[in-house]
């Protein structure tokens, strides 16, 4: 599923359907049984393209890169602590870090590229509060 959806949310399906039911701008959005066949998940497509294409892959591998794993555990990495202990707040993390942290920067980050498409100024450094 992942695959997929990456792909055509980035486009790579664009033109393979007659019906554009691949088009990146469907995929996912538009009636509840769309979002059911092809986006299971509670995260908003729509919120997951804007974090994925605007944070993700502007800023690859860099420290604004949501998916940098080795920032985003740096508190864990830089602690001193017995191994084991970390390795609890690594799996920890790994059950809640949709829910806690993915999700709500994806939401964010869609209501600031709305708010920017309507011609409101947001200031580039405005951020989640931690």
């Amino acid at each position: 599923w992942l695959v997929i959806a990456h792909h055509t949310c980035h486009g790579g399906y664009d033109n393979c359907h007659p019906s554009n039911r691949w088009h990146r701008l469907r995929f996912g959005i538009g009636s509840r049984w769309r979002r059911i066949c092809d986006w299971l998940d509670w995260l908003m497509p729509e919120a997951w393209n804007t974090m994925h294409n605007n944070k993700h892959h502007f800023s690859l591998s860099e420290v604004g890169d949501p998916d940098l794993l080795e920032e985003n555990m740096h508190k864990i990495r830089s602690r001193k602590c017995s191994p084991y202990v970390k390795y609890f707040f690594i799996f920890i993390s790994m059950c809640i870090w949709k829910w806690m942290v993915y999700a709500p920067r994806q939401y964010f980050d869609l209501k600031l590229s709305r708010l920017r498409r309507v011609g409101i100024h947001v200031p580039d450094q405005t951020i989640l509060s931690q």
